[in-house]
C-alpha cells in the first residue's frame, strides 16, 4: 500500500493538511515507521514535519531564562545540550536512555510525547523537569502542563487538528538532575524509571515512569522530601511515596518481584533509603532470568549468614529458602528442606522440621511432618 507524504515547509502549511484522523503527522518515523511496518496504524497520508524549520532547536525563551524545546529536536541533539544543567539536567539524562544510536539520530521528542508510550523516557523526565507541552492548531497556539497532557495509555490532550510544536521548561537551577530506568535489556523501554530534579536548596521534584497509563507523581510527596535528602530525612518521609502505590500498575512486569513488593518490604523492615548517583556499569541491575537467577542466590546466601550470625541454627543452610519478608527470631532451629513463602514469622527457639513450606503464618512451637 502506498501513502501519500506532504512536506510542508511551515507550520500552518502543515496544519492546513490534517484534514482529517486518515492523515497523520510524521515526527522522525522511529514509532510510527515501525507501527505502520506491522499493520497497527494505516494513514491515508502523512505529512512530514522534517523541513519545517520553527519547529527545531533549543532556545532560550522569554525574559525568565527558560527553554522552548521544538517539537522537532531530536534526541541526540537534547542529549549532547549544554543547554539543559543543573535541575533541567534530567531532561537530557533521559535522552541519553533512548534506545540506541540510530533511534536517537532519527526520532523527536515531540513525536515521542505524542505517542505516549508509558515505558517512554522522555514523559517521566518531562514531569520532574516541570514542562509545558505547547500545542497548535489553525485557532491558535495553547499551553497544557505536562502532568495535564498525559491521560491515559497513548492518550494525550491533543485534539483533531492540533500538533505539539514545543516543550517549555524552566530556568535551568542549581541542582541535579537524574533519570534511572530498568529495563529488561539495555536501550528498551522502561519496566520502571525514576526522575529527579532537585535544588542545591533541597526543593525536590520526583516522577516515576513506566508503573502505568501517565507518570506518577504528587506535589504533596515532592513537599515533603524538599529540604534535605540524606538517609534520616528519606527514611522518615518514605510514607509519603508508599502513599503513592495505590497509582502503580505492575503490568510491565507481570509476576516479577516488583517495584510495590520492595517499597512495601523496605517500609514494614524500617529500612533507610540514600538518593545516590553512580556509574551505571557499578548499579546492580535485573535485565535477564540469568542475572535475576544470581541476585536470588546472593540474596540467600546473604540472608542465611545473617540468620545464623543472629542466633539461629539452620540444619543444611543451602536446602532453606527464604522470601525477602520473613522474619526468624534468635535461637530458632530450621530444619532442612525448608520453604519460607511470604508473611512468615519465627518465634524465639520454635523449630520448624524438615521439608516444610510455610506461607502466611506465625510459628511459635514444632511444626512439621512427625519423624518416622
Amino acid at each position: 500500500m502506498s501513502v501519500t507524504i506532504h512536506h510542508p515547509t511551515t507550520i500552518p502549511e502543515a496544519l492546513a493538511l490534517l484534514t482529517d484522523d486518515s492523515i497523520r503527522p510524521l515526527a522522525g518515523g522511529a514509532s510510527r515507521g515501525a507501527m505502520m511496518n506491522a499493520n497497527l496504524v494505516t494513514p491515508a497520508a502523512l505529512v512530514s514535519l522534517r523541513q519545517v524549520e520553527a519547529l527545531r532547536g533549543i532556545a532560550v525563551a522569554g525574559t525568565d531564562g527558560g527553554l522552548r524545546i521544538g517539537a522537532m529536536t531530536r534526541h541526540c541533539e537534547t542529549a549532547g545540550s549544554a543547554k539543559l544543567s543543573g535541575t533541567l539536567a534530567v531532561v537530557r539524562a533521559a535522552a541519553q536512555k533512548i534506545a540506541n544510536p540510530v533511534v536517537r539520530n532519527m526520532g523527536t521528542m515531540g513525536g515521542s510525547i505524542s505517542l505516549a508510550d508509558p515505558g517512554a523516557d522522555y514523559p517521566t523526565a518531562l514531569v520532574a523537569a516541570g514542562a509545558v507541552i505547547e500545542i497548535t492548531s489553525a485557532a491558535g497556539t495553547r499551553r497544557v502542563p505536562v502532568r495535564a497532557f498525559f491521560l491515559d495509555w497513548y492518550t494525550t490532550a491533543l485534539e483533531a487538528g492540533e500538533l505539539v510544536t514545543a516543550i517549555h521548561l524552566p530556568p535551568a537551577r542549581a541542582g541535579i538532575g537524574l533519570y534511572h530506568k530498568l529495563a529488561r535489556v539495555a536501550g528498551d523501554f522502561a519496566t520502571v524509571a525514576v526522575a529527579l530534579s532537585a535544588t542545591a536548596a533541597g526543593e525536590v521534584s520526583i516522577a516515576v515512569g513506566g508503573c502505568g497509563p501517565a507518570p506518577i507523581a504528587s506535589d504533596a510527596a515532592n513537599a515533603v522530601l524538599s529540604g534535605r535528602l540524606d538517609d534520616a530525612a528519606a527514611a522518615g518521609r518514605a510514607g509519603a511515596i508508599f502513599d503513592l502505590l495505590h497509582q502503580v500498575d505492575n503490568r510491565n512486569a507481570q509476576s516479577e518481584f516488583y517495584l510495590t513488593d520492595i517499597i512495601e518490604i523496605a517500609r514494614k523492615r524500617g529500612l533507610h533509603c540514600a538518593v545516590v548517583e553512580g556509574d551505571e556499569k557499578e548499579m546492580l541491575g535485573v535485565n535477564s532470568r540469568a542475572q535475576l537467577a544470581q541476585a536470588e542466590s546472593a540474596f540467600q546466601a546473604r540472608r542465611r549468614t545473617e540468620l545464623m550470625e543472629s542466633g539461629v541454627t539452620l540444619i543444611a543452610p543451602e536446602t532453606i529458602y527464604f522470601s525477602a519478608d520473613t522474619i526468624i527470631q534468635p535461637d530458632a532451629v530450621i530444619g532442612p528442606y525448608v520453604v519460607f513463602g511470604p508473611g512468615v514469622t519465627v518465634g524465639t527457639g520454635a523449630e520448624i522440621r524438615a521439608f516444610c513450606h510455610l506461607e502466611g503464618a506465625e510459628v511459635g512451637a514444632r511444626e512439621g511432618p512427625e519423624r518416622v
